[in-house]
């Protein structure tokens, strides 16, 4: 599915649908009620009840802090929740679909800095986790996925301050720890190749193999390259 870009300098609020099938087409999905146009948002899908999660993002005029579910088999009916007592506007942040829950981790915030709280959307209510002691920096353009084998949030990379503070960690967060010690950044060999500090770049789980990929992404350059052309695979003990 996609929802919003950037086009001729202006912010889209269109919905299509692309059934990955041998004959497939797209298709537009109409609503009368749906979120503003805007970019830079976050987006999760939870499979289960085949909804479309869309939290923040942006448009010239405003940096939102809505949310809104969107189920497929409503024919295109949008509904948007309350965010009562949850996160702050903000855009470019990263979130996913893990367990019963849609998780929010940092992102740029409406006053331009960037934040580094993690929050769970659950039974209709936000609760903000929080760590005494070690935790990803605060950061925005990075990625997140879930490991529904382990029931942990992985985030990557990112970048903080401008894009040449780009961050090239690893972190898990472990719901079931307590809240000192949920973060965990695993140890890498460093006398292996591994992936070098990148933004909005693709990431995926793979629950077979307990893996994680990711390809591609932003190193900062002045003319937008992309950093490399292959993919990484990690394996992560956990």
């Amino acid at each position: 599915m996609v929802c919003s870009a950037w086009a001729m300098s202006q912010h889209l609020k269109c919905l299509s649908v692309l059934p990955l099938v041998a004959s497939a087409s797209w298709s537009l999905i109409h609503s009368t009620s749906r979120p503003a146009a805007r970019s830079w948002h976050a987006g999760a899908w939870d499979v289960a009840s085949r909804q479309l999660w869309v939290h923040g993002g942006s448009s010239m005029e405003a940096v939102f802090d809505d949310l809104w579910i969107l189920n497929v088999d409503s024919g295109g009916l949008w509904l948007q929740l309350s965010n009562d007592a949850g996160p702050t506007p903000r855009e470019d942040h990263a979130a996913v679909w893990g367990g019963t829950a849609l998780w929010l981790h940092g992102g740029r915030t409406e006053e331009g800095g960037f934040a580094q709280d993690l929050w769970r959307f659950s039974a209709g209510a936000w609760t903000r986790w929080t760590s005494s002691l070690g935790r990803p920096a605060a950061r925005s353009g990075h990625v997140a996925i879930w490991d529904d084998v382990n029931d942990l949030l992985w985030i990557h990379g990112g970048y903080s301050g401008d894009y040449a503070d780009l961050h090239h960690d690893l972190w898990s967060f472990d719901p079931s720890s307590s809240n000192t010690s949920a973060w965990r950044s695993p140890m890498v060999r460093r006398d292996l190749p591994q992936p070098s500090g990148r933004a909005y770049h693709a990431a995926a789980w793979v629950p077979e193999t307990e893996s994680l990929w990711i390809h591609g992404g932003y190193d900062g350059s002045r003319f937008g390259r992309v950093k490399g052309h292959g993919s990484w695979e990690g394996s992560v003990d956990v």
